[in-house]
């Protein structure tokens, strides 16, 4: 559980209307991958933030080193915008693009590293996804696997749910390593530990029927039923610290999603 303030944005954009022009800023060389790129400098250190949109869906990120941002709206078309932080809540225009987006395989999007949910071999956390997915086929058996090591070696930080700060961005090592965290880090975990295996995996923002605080888990693709199941880790360690049963897969209908990623 967390503050909603970390990822729901709220701000007024000065430019109402927005003009369309190709540019360099924006790269669409993998939009079939599901993925754009940005490759706009911020020479004079100011918050920039990207915006992608589709119809009445939209998601913001902080412009920073990792560039690579997942297009999870599906096909069609989308607007993307640059936007520079004025003062306090107020920004301005930048740049923005019009497109129409094809991606050949909607499960890809949920395979690939993008700012939020991004790591490497080296990392503990993906070398311990390898080793616990050993020998295994099917996503079930691996999104199993890693679920139960989370629920049954992590504890939930309190003191860190109630001091986090607004620019709060999970790191799915640093959780790895300290083997505590938050909702959104153990879904941000979750979500890499998975993908790395080659499991295709939502990372999901939003509110849980029993939960007040905002609130972060996962869908995990199961390809023998072609099906997304909802996998809470979070609720999971807290039900497994006090001795209580849990299970696997959760009912989606006690989720209401904000966000995805």
């Amino acid at each position: 559980m967390f503050k909603k303030l970390i990822f729901v944005i709220s701000f007024i954009l000065l430019t109402f209307s927005f003009s369309y022009a190709d540019n360099d800023y924006f790269d669409l060389s993998d939009s079939k991958e599901g993925l754009l790129k940005v490759t706009y400098t911020n020479t004079e250190n100011k918050k920039i933030k990207i915006m992608i949109q589709k119809d009445q869906e939209k998601s913001f990120y902080d412009l920073n080193n990792f560039s690579q941002y997942p297009l999870t709206f599906g096909n069609g078309e989308y607007v993307f915008a640059i936007l520079e932080n004025i003062d306090g809540n107020k920004y301005k225009n930048i740049s923005t693009k019009k497109n129409n987006i094809t991606i050949s395989n909607p499960l890809k999007v949920y395979l690939n590293q993008s700012q939020m949910l991004n790591w490497n071999k080296d990392m503990n956390a993906i070398k311990k996804a390898k080793d616990l997915t050993e020998g295994m086929t099917t996503n079930r058996e691996k999104a199993f696997a890693i679920y139960n090591y989370i629920v049954k070696n992590f504890s939930y930080d309190h003191k860190k749910a109630e001091n986090l700060s607004k620019s709060y961005t999970p790191k799915p090592e640093d959780t790895f390593n300290s083997q505590s965290g938050i909702c959104s880090d153990f879904a941000s975990l979750y979500a890499v530990m998975l993908r790395s295996v080659d499991v295709p995996t939502k990372y999901l923002m939003g509110n849980k029927n029993d939960i007040e605080a905002y609130h972060a888990w996962n869908q995990v693709y199961l390809e023998d039923s072609g099906k997304w199941i909802t996998v809470d880790t979070t609720y999971d360690i807290t039900l497994f610290q006090n001795n209580m049963e849990y299970s696997f897969e959760k009912d989606s209908n006690d989720y209401t999603i904000d966000g995805k990623y």
